[in-house]
C-alpha cells in the first residue's frame, strides 16, 4: 500500500521508516511508541500509523467506485461503512460482488461527518443521519449476554448484543430515516475490540423509522 515494494509491519516496535511530512525532530522515528505525542497534526495526517490500527473506514464506495470483479474487505479491527456502498442511493446496477469481516460493522449514513462526532459525542440529536444504501455481504462479532441487573432502572436491552437488529450497529439520529441493505449477515464469534456494553437511544443513536434489510437474490452479484 506505501509503494516501497516491502511488507511494513506496524506494532510496539516500529521500523525506522521515513515520514512523508515531519517536524524538526520527528517523534515518529525507530525510538516511537504508543504513548508518543505528536506536536503538529499533519504528522497524523500524512503519514501511516506505527502502532495498532483501531478502526478502519470506508468511505467512497458508490456504484462504479469499486470495481469488478469485486472487493472483500477482512480486518480484526472494528470496520465503519461511511455512506453509500456498492449502491447509488438506490440499489442500480452494475454491482459487484461484496464482503466485509471485521470485529464490528457500523454503518454510517451519507450525512456523517467526523467533525460533529467530535463537536457532539454525546448527543446523538445532532448527528442527524439521512437514507443510505448498503449491499455486502458482513461478517461481524457480537456482544456477550449477562445477567440483566434487577435494580434501579435498566434498558430493556441491556446485557444483550441488542439482537439480530442491531447486528449492524449505528452512531445517528435515524429518526424518520431508512436504512436499505442488501445481504447477508453472519456472526462466527464475540467482540475483541469493540467490547462496549450495548446500548441504544440518547446519546448513541436512535431507531431508524425504518430497516430495509433483505438478502440478495442468487442470480445477482
Amino acid at each position: 500500500m506505501n509503494g516501497n515494494g516491502t511488507l511494513d509491519t506496524y506494532g510496539q516496535m516500529p521500523g525506522n521508516i521515513a515520514v512523508a511530512w515531519s517536524a524538526s525532530p520527528s517523534p515518529l522515528d525507530s525510538g516511537a511508541r504508543p504513548t508518543t505525542k505528536l506536536t503538529n497534526v499533519m504528522i497524523a495526517k500524512v503519514n501511516p500509523p506505527r502502532f495498532f490500527r483501531r478502526a478502519l473506514k470506508l468511505t467512497n464506495g458508490r456504484l462504479g467506485n469499486i470495481v469488478s470483479p469485486g472487493l472483500t474487505v477482512a480486518s480484526e479491527n472494528p470496520v465503519y461503512v461511511q455512506g453509500d456502498y456498492n449502491a447509488n442511493s438506490g440499489f442500480g446496477n452494475p454491482h459487484v460482488a461484496c464482503s466485509i469481516a471485521a470485529d464490528a460493522v457500523t454503518l454510517l449514513s451519507n450525512n456523517w461527518s467526523d467533525r460533529t462526532s467530535y463537536l457532539y459525542p454525546h448527543d446523538a440529536a445532532r448527528r442527524d443521519a439521512t437514507n443510505t444504501w448498503y449491499r455486502a455481504a458482513i461478517i461481524a462479532g457480537k456482544g456477550v449476554h449477562f445477567p440483566k441487573p434487577t435494580a434501579g432502572s435498566v434498558p430493556s436491552n441491556f446485557g444483550s448484543d441488542g439482537g439480530a437488529h442491531n447486528f449492524l450497529r449505528f452512531l445517528e439520529d435515524w429518526n424518520g430515516r431508512t436504512i436499505f441493505y442488501r445481504g447477508s449477515m453472519a456472526s462466527l464469534y464475540y467482540n475483541r475490540q469493540a467490547v462496549g456494553v450495548f446500548k441504544d437511544g440518547d446519546n448513541t443513536y436512535n431507531f431508524p423509522s425504518t430497516r430495509d434489510y433483505a438478502s440478495i437474490p442468487t442470480s445477482s452479484a
